[in-house]
């Protein structure tokens, strides 16, 4: 992990499993914002892969969809270093996706204050 950056390799991409997060996760929530989650086997990249979603039912506009998705990103980014703490002491690995459902566009601030409290509760041993 080099700084706060979110590369390429920390991205979940794979339609596996994202199916696999959504049938077989874990989910926890905080305000407007879902985190599931799927323990997945250990890769060279990084200890997590992370995908961000928002509804096109409530957000019709790709622009909104879009802006909402990089505010979560970034609100990512800056705090991941609160979950690699907990999956560096306990070895293993997590898919994850961030699902927006609210009904207005969120400032960067309500966002990030809800990321870093799924972070925060998160428990790799445990249901997150």
């Amino acid at each position: 992990m080099s700084g706060n950056s979110l590369k390429r390799s920390e991205m979940l991409k794979s339609t596996k499993w994202i199916d696999a997060v959504f049938t077989d996760g874990q989910r926890d929530k905080s305000g407007a914002v879902i985190l599931n989650c799927i323990p997945m086997p250990l890769s060279a990249g990084s200890p997590c892969r992370v995908a961000f979603t928002v509804s096109k039912k409530k957000f019709r506009h790709a622009h909104d969809r879009n802006r909402i998705k990089r505010l979560m990103r970034e609100a990512y980014r800056l705090n991941k270093h609160l979950l690699y703490q907990k999956l560096e002491n306990t070895g293993s690995s997590y898919a994850l996706v961030f699902v927006f459902f609210g009904n207005e566009l969120p400032t960067q601030f309500e966002i990030s204050l809800k990321i870093k409290k799924l972070l925060e509760r998160f428990a790799p041993d445990s249901n997150p």
